[in-house]
């Protein structure tokens, strides 16, 4: 998931480069108020933890592609058959996973 804030003056996302997975870890590792510049508009501002959220990453498809190709490379046209679905069942699980920790951040404030 990738966590961001919205630009007071451009309305832009600025994305955060915490790896923290509620926002109580937030706050705990950068304090109640986080010191934030926008790269698109430059403006310098502060925004509370609970004005920071979650988004899901959508980079699950490359994994699951090359692990399906993989075992298509060793396993032949029945390989290429298993790949397939193993690749599309783990990016539907991690995507899952994924989903759910947003869900969870987004809803949980300090």
């Amino acid at each position: 998931m990738k966590l961001f804030c919205t630009c007071g003056g451009c309305n832009r996302k600025i994305y955060l480069n915490a790896q923290v997975k509620t926002r109580l870890e937030l706050f705990n590792s950068y304090g109640r108020v986080l010191r934030i510049q926008c790269p698109s508009c430059q403006i310098q501002g502060q925004i509370d933890v609970n004005y920071v959220f979650a988004e899901p990453t959508y980079n699950l498809a490359v994994p699951g592609t090359l692990s399906g190709a993989v075992i298509g490379i060793i396993g032949g046209p029945l390989g290429m058959i298993v790949g397939g679905f193993g690749g599309g069942f783990l990016v539907w699980a991690v995507s899952l996973k994924d989903k759910k920790a947003v869900a969870h951040f987004n809803s949980n404030y300090v």
